[in-house]
């Protein structure tokens, strides 16, 4: 866990932007986040169930914004996008699937906090550290809105690394997916058109990031 004694802040390299024709605000997440979401979702980690949570930021009124929706994060004019939000969403879960349910909910919440989505976080109960097919377009939906966005991977189980953050390069892999009719678990090669399409995201995750809170709202199912 990136939370451990000792560590106040980690720097992740931007390894996305040879790879993207498109500048990004830098993101920045505090480590606690992912240690209490891996708290929330531990009994469902226990049965081998996968739990996920949206993350925000709020909006500020220098920011121009199509009326996006986002949960997890403070947005500063210099600084980059903080997350402060986690919405553990009700949802049906599988050991290799989650999926939130009553989204119109989920759009009122943000509504009443003035909040956009800024990515989704999730586990990997017994899962290698990965983003599936499945996870892919996930992923491109939460990307299209907001080219920012992140996916966050908790694998607790993966000997090599407990957590990934990732983001689908642009245009190589947001033009993979949005031409990809395929639903379901597929094999979806790693490179396409010369570059890769999905690469570890730029963050700043720090333990010095205080005020972010947990919003949920349980009742999770299993299927």
């Amino acid at each position: 866990m990136p939370c451990g004694s000792g560590v106040s802040h980690v720097d992740i390299a931007d390894s996305t932007r040879e790879y993207s024709r498109y500048s990004y605000q830098d993101i920045h997440i505090s480590a606690r986040l992912m240690d209490d979401f891996m708290e929330l979702a531990s009994d469902n980690t226990k049965q081998d169930v996968e739990t996920c949570g949206i993350l925000g930021a709020f909006l500020l009124g220098w920011l121009s914004f199509r009326s996006t929706r986002v949960i997890i994060c403070f947005v500063f004019p210099m600084y980059g996008r903080t997350i402060y939000f986690m919405i553990i969403p009700k949802q049906e879960a599988t050991s290799s699937s989650c999926q939130a349910r009553n989204e119109e909910e989920i759009f009122a919440i943000q509504d009443e906090h003035s909040l956009f989505s800024l990515g989704w976080i999730h586990t990997h109960p017994s899962q290698t550290c990965f983003m599936s097919s499945i996870d892919l377009h996930t992923q491109f939906s939460y990307q299209v809105m907001l080219p920012e966005a992140i996916a966050v991977v908790m694998a607790p189980t993966d000997p090599s690394r407990n957590y990934g953050i990732f983001r689908l390069s642009n245009p190589g892999g947001i033009s993979v997916i949005r031409e990809c009719d395929e639903r379901g678990f597929i094999l979806i090669e790693n490179h396409q058109m010369g570059v890769p399409f999905m690469r570890s995201a730029p963050m700043s995750i720090s333990t010095q990031i205080s005020g972010w809170k947990i919003l949920i709202y349980a009742d999770s199912r299993t299927t």
